[in-house]
């Protein structure tokens, strides 16, 4: 188990390592000169050129990766080209917000979801399972910001319960998690129906029926315990993306999370925070994933045995 967290441990940091490289590459290769950014449209060669050397950007490519990554390495992202805040403060600044919509976001597609999948997998060819069949269609066929722009019509404008978007109160939270919600769900009711579908079938589902046990103790106990595995693979990969920014509930709704920052850092082409942001949505991401392995040694002890 020991050798088994090391390996996984030493993948993350290569994983990290490749993510710092094509970040670096693609900013270097983007059109713009930062040195004009920070000086201005206005500004003469002469400062343009002495910016640029005071940022090592004259400097090669290599030399400027390797000034990124000790930095990186150490937390230190740089100062914003446009704020001339830094970076990682700002990020830390946003990451509440974001923790809100994406934990709201999570429970709500996971309850829903998973409850969809056990019920029509165990009503499977009834009227039922149709329904949520079609539920689920529906969901993945709605794209988020059309259901958050009428969510927002309806319960912000037309009925005033919800503030009309913003970070006001506590209120603010519950359109954003039904929007995500909503849309992740579908995913969650397809693949835990397939899942408990390929688990009820297995003999010793049979022997727990042939034994007289309760059907929920058949379901619950014995079929999504070992069907759990999806649900906990999908929901560390929504972790780690819903933590590092979610876009468009962030800019339909007006939130300031990490999504609407590097969103906002894009148009002002402002280099360092990109990159900022992007790491630590990446190590958010790998660090979820990490602990999806974890949770499968304690959810299936067959493959902590392996380990």
């Amino acid at each position: 188990m020991t050798r088994h967290l090391l390996e996984r441990l030493l993948w993350m940091a290569v994983a990290l390592l490749g993510v710092s490289v094509i970040t670096f590459v693609i900013g270097d290769l983007l059109p713009g000169d930062p040195a004009r950014v920070i000086a201005g449209p206005q500004a003469s060669q002469a400062v343009v050129r002495s910016i640029r050397h005071q940022l090592g950007l004259d400097q090669a490519v290599y030399v400027q990766y390797w000034r990124f990554l000790g930095r990186a390495v150490r937390g230190d992202f740089g100062l914003s080209f446009r704020t001339q805040l830094e970076v990682l403060p700002t990020i830390w600044a946003r990451f509440p917000y974001t923790v809100a919509v994406g934990v709201g976001g999570l429970l709500a597609e996971i309850l829903v979801g998973v409850s969809l999948g056990i019920i029509s997998a165990v009503r499977r060819g009834t009227v039922l399972d149709g329904i949520v069949i079609c539920t689920a269609l529906l969901g993945l066929s709605i794209p988020s910001f059309w259901l958050g722009l009428i969510l927002l019509y309806v319960f912000g404008y037309l009925w005033p319960i919800v503030p009309l978007g913003g970070t006001s109160g506590w209120t603010w939270i519950i359109l954003p998690s039904i929007t995500l919600g909503f849309s992740g769900s579908a995913f969650y009711t397809r693949m835990t129906r397939t899942a408990m579908l390929e688990t009820l079938s297995e003999d010793y589902v049979r022997t727990a029926r042939a034994k007289g046990l309760p059907g929920r103790t058949i379901v619950l106990k014995h079929a999504f315990r070992n069907a759990i595995r999806t649900v906990v693979t999908m929901a560390g990969m929504d972790v780690g993306a819903f933590l590092g920014g979610v876009l468009v509930i962030e800019q339909v709704f007006g939130i300031p999370g990490i999504g609407a920052l590097a969103w906002q850092a894009i148009l002002n082409e402002d280099l360092p925070m990109i990159q900022g942001t992007v790491l630590f949505a990446a190590s958010l991401i790998i660090v979820s994933n990490f602990a999806i392995d974890l949770m499968y040694g304690w959810i299936d002890p067959r493959i902590r045995t392996a380990s």
